[in-house]
This record gives structure tokens, sequence and C-alpha cells, in this order.
């Protein structure tokens, strides 16, 4: 049987009324305590009908084995569990349903047991599992994650320092260059493509919307001589939403337009390369695609990796850049 809106408050005020042994409930009484305490809780609650009471009810004996009788007296009946002091659906063992989504979710849960600020996870997801069965149990999803990534052994201590407004110094090993020391006021953290980013105010260079990749990062510590600097921006999400990826450039938002064929389309139609992608049908072999966002290496990358399959028109800039990436890769693959 579906579940309805509302239906797990509906579960619990049943529960109470039909094991509440100083008072009768006959069935008007059980839909004044429901509408009574979800009018309460929602000011725009309509009231629950005789045909969902009814199906409440017989959701609890069939799902919950809930020991509901019922006495006639008169025209009225009264309801209640057969022993008061001993049955509670939220007693009651697990069902063989709530078992299998259980277990799901704490398989679900253990894959991040290996990350860092997680690693209490490896202690209690199996005593998890003892609880709910002692026979093996399969997985059945995944997701990404990538453990070796050099920067892991950091994100725990930078994601304290940014609730507990710490300032932080370290060591910046660029990928080419020289080592340099940086003071940051971190602000946020965000993984993108497997690799994790700080994001705060980079105080030798007096800006306040600055990014690290964390595995470029070393000889991480907390530093007492500078006092932290409040975050003035106002929305990171809002920040990001402008670009692919985690470099933004104080540039315009352009009018990106690609032509891609119809083997590749599907797959960008149903998996969109930015919220602002607008798609639509040229001829029976090429599709359109619009966004708009600020061009980035990270933009750059994502086009290329479609290969013959996108065309960049729009903007110029745009497709001129690719163009030359593209000849120098060629170069790369002629026969010497």
């Amino acid at each position: 049987m579906a579940l309805t809106k509302n239906s797990a408050l509906r579960y619990k005020i049943l529960d109470e009324c039909l094991g509440n042994p100083g008072k009768r409930f006959a069935f008007q009484d059980l839909k004044e305590s429901i509408n009574s305490s979800l009018l309460e809780i929602n000011s725009q609650w309509g009231g629950i009908s005789d045909r969902q009471l009814r199906y409440d009810l017989k959701y609890l004996e069939e799902y919950y084995n809930a020991p509901i009788k019922m006495m006639i007296e008169g025209r009225k009946r009264f309801y209640s569990y057969e022993n008061h002091n001993h049955f509670s659906i939220f007693q009651n063992p697990l069902t063989k349903s709530e078992k299998g989504h259980l277990e799901q979710a704490i398989l679900s849960l253990m894959q991040f047991s290996n990350r860092p600020g997680f690693e209490w996870l490896s202690n209690l997801g199996p005593v998890f599992k003892d609880k709910i069965n002692n026979t093996q149990i399969k997985s059945v999803i995944e997701y990404e994650s990538n453990l070796d990534y050099q920067g892991n052994n950091l994100v725990s201590e930078i994601f304290s320092a940014i609730l507990n407004k710490v300032v932080l110094s370290f060591d910046y090993q660029p990928f080419t260059g020289r080592k340099m020391p940086v003071v940051c006021h971190p602000y946020f953290m965000k993984q993108y493509n497997g690799r994790w980013y700080i994001f705060g105010r980079h105080e030798q260079r007096d800006k306040n919307q600055w990014h690290f990749p964390l595995d470029r990062i070393e000889n991480l510590a907390v530093s007492y001589d500078f006092k932290y600097q409040l975050d003035q921006t106002q929305d990171w999400q809002d920040y990001f939403y402008d670009i692919i990826g985690v470099t933004r450039f104080d540039e315009k938002v352009e009018r990106v337009i690609l032509h891609v064929n119809k083997e590749m389309a599907p797959y960008i139609h149903t998996k969109p390369l930015h919220p602002t992608q607008k798609f639509k049908k040229i001829n029976e072999q090429t599709f359109e695609v619009e966004i708009k966002v600020i061009p980035n290496l990270e933009l750059n990358s994502l086009l290329l990796s479609f290969g013959k399959n996108l065309i960049v028109k729009e903007p110029l800039s745009l497709k001129e850049k690719l163009k030359d990436i593209i000849s120098k890769m060629n170069e790369n693959y002629q026969l010497k």
C-alpha cells in the first residue's frame, strides 16, 4: 500500500492512541486526534478522511502486525491494542522490507569509512550490520571515490577550520614554479572531478576569493599571527553558478553555442553540461546546445572530451582557443 503525505506522523499518533490504557478511542476520536495534531504542525491541513483512517489502521495491522482489537458498544466502535503495555510499532522488530532498506543505507554509508573524518564508521558499521542480521549483506549501490587522492588527509582539518573560523598557513606547491608560503582564511570547500579545493582569503594577495587544490598543500598549520576575516561571499553556490568547475575569472558570462551529432545528443540532453543548458534539434544529424558560462580551463577540457562529436560555434574566441589546442594535439600524433 502506497505511503501518503504525513503518513509517519499519522502512524505515530495512532500508535499512541491505541496503546493508551487510560482512554478509549472511538473511530471519530482517532480522527480528531490526528487532525488536531497535524493542524498544529500545518495550518493548511485539510483533515483525514474516513477512508484514509481505515487504510491506516489496516496498514498498521498488515505491515507492523499491530494487534488492534475493535469493541462494539451500541453504535460506537472503540479501537485499542490487545495489550496496551506491551506493544508499540516503534518497539516492534524490523520488518523484512525495513531491514533491506536499512542494510543498504548502512552499506552506502560505509563507503565513506576510509575518507578523512569518517574513520569512526569503520568500527560502527560492523556493529550495525551484526545487529540487523548475521548473514552476508550484498551492496547494490556504489559511489565514486578517490581514496588515493593526496589531499584526502587534509579534508577534516580544513573543514574544522572553516567551522571554527581559524586562519591557516601552509606551503603551496604549484605544478610549475617554486613552493610558496600562504596564509589563508578558509571559507568553503568543493570537490570537482575527484579533487578537493579550499576557497578563502589569500592574505598575501589580498584576495577574498582564491582557491587551492588540497593535493598541492604541504605543512598545514594554524596561524595565530592574523585575525580571522569573515567571509564576504554571500552565497558560494551562486559564485559557482556561472562556471563549470572551480576556476572563475573576473570576466562576463558568455553565450556558448555548440553543435553535437545525433550519437552524442542523447548523452548531453540527459546529462546537461550546465544548469543554463538549452537544447534543440537543427536537423536529423545535428543538435544545438546553448549554455551561458564564464569560459575557463574546465570548460575547455569538458568540450574537448567530446572529441569529433561536438563543434564550438560561438563565441569565436573560444572556438579559436580550442582550435589551437586541437592543432597542437594533432602535431603530437604526427608520424616522425
